[in-house]
This record gives C-alpha cells, sequence and structure tokens, in this order.
C-alpha cells in the first residue's frame, strides 16, 4: 500500500507551459521544447508493438465472414483486404509526416489544432473522450467476457463484472508509467502475434478445402459491395494511429514515429493477407458465410475442436492487448486538451514517481466503466465511429494546408503527397456518404454528439480566456 501511495503522488505541470503563445508558431520552432515534465522511454519496437497490437483485436477473426456475404470471389476478398490495407498505409505515411514535425502528446489532436486550429482539435478529443476511445473500450472488456465464456461459465452479472475487472486492472497497470503500459503491451503483442503465425503456419500447411461444403448464398452483386466490404475491413485496420497520442513519450520521435507507424501497420497488413489466404485455403466460400466465428471454423476443421479453444484464447489475447492500446494512448490526447488550456486543469498532473498523467487515465477507465454498465456503448459507437474518419481525412488534408508553411521541415516526408493523400481522403469521404446513405438518422445523432462538444468548447476557451488573458483560443 505505501509503494501504490508514492507512485500516485502528483506534481504540477509547469503552468507557464500549458498555452502556447502563438499556436502554430509555437509548435514550428523547433527549437522550443514542450515542457511536459513525460518521459520518453518507447523505442522503434514499442511504437511497432503499439500499432499492431491495437489494430489486431477481434475484427480479423470475424470480419471474413461479413467480407464473404458481400463478395462471393476468394480473389476479390483478398483483394479488398489489400487495398484497404494499403489505403491504411497511405494515411499512415501522411500522419508520419506530421508526427516527425511535431513529436508531441496527443497525436491527431495536435496535427488538428495546428492544421485548423484548437476548437476541430477540441471536437476531436471530445469525441474520443465521450465516445470513440472510451465505448471501444468498454466494448472490448464486453467482449472479452463473451470469449472467456468458452473455458468459464458465467452469469450476466459475474461477465460484466469480470470485464470492468479487466478494464480496471489494465488502467491500473497503465498508472504506473508509459514504460509499464507498454511493457503489458509488448507481452500481449507477442503472444498474439506468435500464436496467429502459428495459426496461419497450420492453416497454409493443411490441405486445400476439398470441392462443395456449404451451398454459397447467393449475393445481389452490386459495385457497391466492394466499397461496403472495403468498409469493413477498414474498420478491422482501425487504430494504427493510436501510437501518436503517445509521441511525447517516444525517444527521437522524429524517426522512431515514423518508423513505427510504417513498420506497424505494414506488419499488419502481411498478416491479414496471410490470415485469410489461410481461410481461404481450408474453407470454402459457403463455410465462410455460414459461420461468423470463421478463424474457429478454419482451425477446427484442420486440427478439430482444440482449434476452437485456441482460436478463443487467441481471441482473448488480442481483445486484451487491443483494449490496453486504447487505454494507454487515449489519456493523452485528454493531458494536452488540458495543458492548452482546454480542459480540467487536473489532467496535467502527472504521478511524480512514474511521470504518467494519472488523473487522465482514470478519468478514461471510469467513464469506459460506466458505459460498461449502462450497456448503451455499442450504440453509442456506431452512431459516432464513422465520423471519426471525418477527423481521419482533416488531418491527413492538413498536411497540404501545413506544407505551404515556410516553417514546416518535418525529418520525414510523405512520398507522392498529395497522390496518397487525395486517395486517403477519396476512402474517407466514401465511408462517410456510405454510411449517411444507409443510415441517415444513426448518422446524424453521431453528428450531433460530435457538435455537443461545441458548448463546451465555448465555455473552456472563455475560461481559458479569462484565466490567460493574452492566450489565443
Amino acid at each position: 500500500m505505501s509503494g501504490l501511495a508514492k507512485d500516485t503522488r502528483v506534481t504540477h505541470v509547469n503552468q507557464q507551459s500549458m498555452v502556447p503563445a502563438s499556436g502554430t508558431a509555437y509548435c514550428m520552432n523547433k527549437g522550443i521544447q514542450q515542457n511536459t515534465g513525460l518521459e520518453r522511454r518507447l523505442d522503434v519496437w514499442d511504437t511497432v508493438s503499439l500499432v499492431a497490437g491495437s489494430v489486431i483485436g477481434s475484427g480479423i477473426f470475424l470480419v471474413p465472414h461479413q467480407i464473404s456475404l458481400l463478395i462471393s470471389s476468394p480473389l476479390l476478398v483478398l483483394a479488398v483486404w489489400a487495398v484497404a490495407g494499403a489505403v491504411s498505409l497511405f494515411g499512415a505515411l501522411a500522419i508520419a509526416e506530421m508526427s516527425s514535425q511535431y513529436p508531441h502528446a496527443g497525436g491527431l489532436y495536435i496535427y488538428l489544432r495546428e492544421a485548423f486550429g484548437p476548437g476541430i482539435a477540441f471536437l476531436y478529443g471530445w469525441s474520443l473522450l465521450v465516445a470513440i476511445q472510451t465505448g471501444n473500450i468498454a466494448g472490448l472488456g464486453a467482449a472479452f467476457s463473451i470469449y472467456l465464456r468458452t473455458f468459464v461459465s458465467l452469469s450476466p452479472l459475474s461477465a460484466k463484472l469480470m470485464a470492468m475487472g479487466v478494464i480496471g486492472a489494465l488502467t491500473l497497470g497503465n498508472c504506473f508509467g508509459i514504460r509499464r503500459g507498454a511493457s503489458i503491451h509488448n507481452v500481449f503483442t507477442v503472444i498474439k502475434l506468435g500464436t496467429l503465425a502459428c495459426v496461419i503456419v497450420l492453416l497454409i500447411a493443411a490441405r486445400r478445402a476439398p470441392a462443395g461444403g456449404a451451398t454459397p448464398l447467393p449475393i445481389d452483386w452490386k459495385w457497391s459491395s466492394l466499397g461496403l466490404a472495403a468498409i469493413a475491413t477498414l474498420w478491422a485496420y482501425e487504430g494504427w494511429h493510436l501510437v501518436t497520442f503517445a509521441a511525447g513519450e517516444v525517444r527521437d520521435p522524429e524517426r522512431t514515429l515514423p518508423r513505427g507507424l510504417i513498420l506497424g501497420v505494414g506488419l499488419v497488413i502481411v498478416l491479414y493477407l496471410a490470415a485469410n489466404g489461410g481461410y481461404l485455403r481450408v474453407l470454402p466460400i459457403g463455410s465462410l458465410q455460414s459461420r461468423p466465428d470463421v478463424a474457429a471454423a478454419a482451425m477446427e476443421s484442420v486440427i478439430g475442436r482444440w482449434g476452437g479453444w485456441l482460436v478463443a484464447l487467441l481471441i482473448l489475447f488480442s481483445i486484451a492487448g487491443a483494449m490496453n492500446g486504447l487505454i494507454l494512448s487515449g489519456p493523452r490526447v485528454y493531458f494536452a486538451m488540458a495543458r492548452d488550456g482546454l480542459f480540467f486543469r487536473h489532467l496535467t498532473q502527472l504521478s511524480r514517481s512514474h511521470h504518467a498523467p494519472v488523473y487522465a487515465i482514470i478519468l478514461q477507465g471510469l467513464l469506459a466503466n460506466i458505459m460498461l454498465l449502462a450497456g448503451e456503448f455499442a450504440q453509442l459507437i456506431t452512431y459516432v465511429i464513422f465520423a471519426a474518419w471525418i477527423f481521419y481525412a482533416l488531418t491527413v488534408a492538413g498536411v497540404w494546408i501545413l506544407r505551404r508553411s515556410p516553417a514546416w521541415n518535418p525529418p520525414f516526408r510523405c512520398p507522392a503527397y498529395p497522390l496518397l493523400g487525395c486517395v486517403f481522403v477519396g476512402f474517407a469521404l466514401y465511408i462517410m456518404v456510405s454510411q449517411v446513405t444507409r443510415a441517415p438518422r444513426q448518422a446524424a445523432l453521431g453528428v450531433s454528439i460530435i457538435l455537443l462538444g461545441l458548448p463546451v468548447y465555448w465555455i473552456w476557451s472563455r475560461r481559458k480566456n479569462r484565466v490567460n488573458p493574452g492566450a489565443q483560443a
């Protein structure tokens, strides 16, 4: 108990460094260092692990079923996964340029602030806190307890308590500093990557699927089917940008962050293509359509009932690792918002022993558990997650805006920009338009949740101006 009490003592960050004197000029001046109090402890492997471990959750095990209901050609299935991976890599390359110029805590929040101003950046941070980040943590916690039932019997109440316990344990672990949080994440990543690689080897080494099997469902082919399949696949790639939130704790960030983003996304693309190739090798397309748990079905066809248990165990580690990536990264955004004077001042406080933003971490954990108890997080995420692509598109487009500044001199530059940026933004626009067309009411509610941040921003910007009259909101 005494050790815990010592570790959770906090210290205020120098308030003179909370608000930059002139917005963009402050961050673009490479001679000025942000005095955040955060420790740079993450290396290249940590950043690769954070990218890959945050992306690989349950998507690779469940999304292939959804894809098979839209596309009946194995070659087209693999092509969609490859295209979605390429689009994600294009976004990673553009954001890598941003991260090399602004290697500070907050990631996309910082990039949006510099390109479009603090209002847009605040709406992004607000969306993370009230829905996207916390809701995804709650959703992963619920999924963890569901797959845990493969091994133990759980009542509905005990399942929720178990999920809350996992969220609480990972939240506590991250309160002990970025090094501890990264070490937890690395363990999960090594286990999930090693196990997934074994599954892929077993599937590729197995005999090809015999002809026949489950009868493929008739598919009403439309060109939109490819687009809808791409949307589902891009969801499986979601999370590659989270490493930028912790940029303020990366060693040699101008080089490490671009390397981590590119290597991490590249590793995920290779694993996803190999896994889908393995599924399609041992299962006919009709089996993919009839079994939502595609990975379990594929492994059961190779090694029997043990295959289903192995996949369930792999999914547990994958979910726990992805959850830890969200818990580790999100608080750095709230920390950056508070440093800008646009959120609770206490969120700028760091533990004295481990230099972790403990109040921001605890706030996120509490909100995630509240969402889990309320049981409405899944609907909330559905409303808001498509709108996250608005911010992704704005961030990638922001490279073009910031490149016009004479002070723009990042160590890494996105190749073939703006061509790659235009491709990424085009896909993001397609996702948003298709979601609005298919579900206009849900899309309107999602945008409304985000826009609720406007009065909150107005309140905080007025408060900031009263406390610091010379600051720009």
